[in-house]
C-alpha cells in the first residue's frame, strides 16, 4: 500500500518551521527507512512556508497520496537527525546558498515506489 510509506502528520508543523529556509522535516520513521533502503534515509519535508526561501525547490510530504521528499544530504554531508540538518544550516552565511540532495519517492498506479533523486539550491535568509 503506497500510503504505508509517508510520514506521520507533524500536528503543528509551523512550530518546527526552520526560519532559515522555511521547511520543517522529520526523521524519516524506521520501519520506512527499511523499505526504502539506505540510500534513501535521512529527514522528511513535512511542511514547506508558502513564502519561504525553499517554496519552488522543495514539496511538503502528502499522507494521502503516499509520496514522500526526502532530504538525504546537506553541503555533501549526510543528514538523519533534526538536529544534523540544524547544525549545518547554522554554518551558512545569511543569504548563503545550501545544495541539498533530495529523493522524491511515489508509487505508481501498480503500488511500486518510484524514486528520484536531485540536487537542489536553497538560499538562506
Amino acid at each position: 500500500e503506497p500510503t504505508l510509506i509517508a510520514a506521520e502528520p507533524d500536528p503543528a508543523p509551523e512550530e518546527n518551521v526552520s526560519d532559515r529556509m522555511g521547511v520543517a522535516v522529520e526523521r524519516l520513521p524506521e520501519r520506512w527507512a527499511s523499505r526504502l533502503g539506505a540510500d534513501n534515509d535521512g529527514l522528511v519535508v513535512t511542511f514547506v512556508d508558502p513564502d519561504g526561501p525553499a517554496r519552488s525547490k522543495l514539496r511538503a510530504s502528502n499522507v494521502q497520496r503516499g509520496t514522500l521528499e526526502v532530504i538525504t544530504h546537506m553541503e555533501g554531508e549526510r543528514v538523519l537527525t533534526k538536529e544534523d540538518f540544524n547544525e549545518r544550516l547554522a554554518t551558512v552565511s545569511l543569504g548563503g546558498i545550501v545544495d541539498l540532495r533530495v529523493t522524491s519517492i511515489t508509487p505508481d498506479n501498480r503500488g511500486q515506489l518510484i524514486t528520484a533523486t536531485r540536487v537542489v539550491r536553497v538560499r538562506t535568509r
